[in-house]
């Protein structure tokens, strides 16, 4: 059995997706540190793997960047594109724009 047995898909999945960006269409990790950028991925704050939900207040919208960070974070890996500071080293980043 897939761990990812709580996922919704399809269509409902795409109904929630496009209303948390439009309830929240600012990266919330970006804004966390004064930034405006606009999000572009939905994150689920505790991932599904680990018993998260679907709900909306384990949700949050996240730029491509952020969503990745976090992402590999979850994942134990080393973070490459930010500099001892934290700030990202990927010049195509939103807040270099």
């Amino acid at each position: 059995m897939s761990k990812y047995t709580n996922r919704t898909r399809g269509r409902a999945w795409s109904a929630i997706r496009e209303r948390q960006l439009r309830r929240f269409p600012l990266c919330a990790h970006c804004e966390a540190q004064g930034l405006l950028t606009e999000a572009t991925e939905v994150d689920h704050r505790v991932p599904l793997a680990h018993g998260g939900t679907d709900y909306e207040d384990n949700l949050q919208s996240l730029c491509t960047t952020c969503h990745a960070k976090k992402t590999l974070e979850e994942q134990g890996k080393r973070r490459l594109w930010c500099d001892a500071s934290g700030l990202p080293m990927d010049d195509t980043h939103p807040r270099f724009k």
